[in-house]
């Protein structure tokens, strides 16, 4: 829960205040490991009237180093309720498994004329 008399001074921080959680840091590289989150308060987007997500919606997302380089997420799971327009009821399970990352490499040059 956000700390008691916290003000909010941006929108995004006002929403993200409604959400309690816990993170994991990797104790090496200080980066974020892994995430979850809960929504403690109704959150609504547009006055509501867009949409909204229900306390007890959950998240978690995982992330790892990958080719001992860089830190991406591999798994995201998503679970909740919410309605959307003020009329449709959602009902959220989305699982999402990121795999098989590749590293890129691309080739440049550049060069400089200098006009006369």
């Amino acid at each position: 829960m956000p700390r008691p008399g916290y003000k909010a001074r941006t929108r995004e921080a006002a929403i993200i205040k409604k959400f309690k959680g816990r993170a994991w840091i990797d104790e090496q590289d200080y980066e974020l490991a892994r995430l979850e989150m809960e929504v403690a308060e109704t959150v609504s987007v547009g006055l509501g009237i867009i949409a909204r997500l229900y306390t007890g919606s959950r998240g978690r997302i995982e992330r790892q180093k990958i080719n001992d380089d860089v830190w991406l997420p591999t798994r995201s799971h998503f679970t909740g309720t919410g309605r959307i327009m003020l009329v449709k009821r959602i009902d959220l399970d989305l699982l999402s498994v990121y795999t098989n990352y590749r590293k890129l490499t691309a080739e440049s040059t550049t060069t400089f004329t200098i006009p006369r």
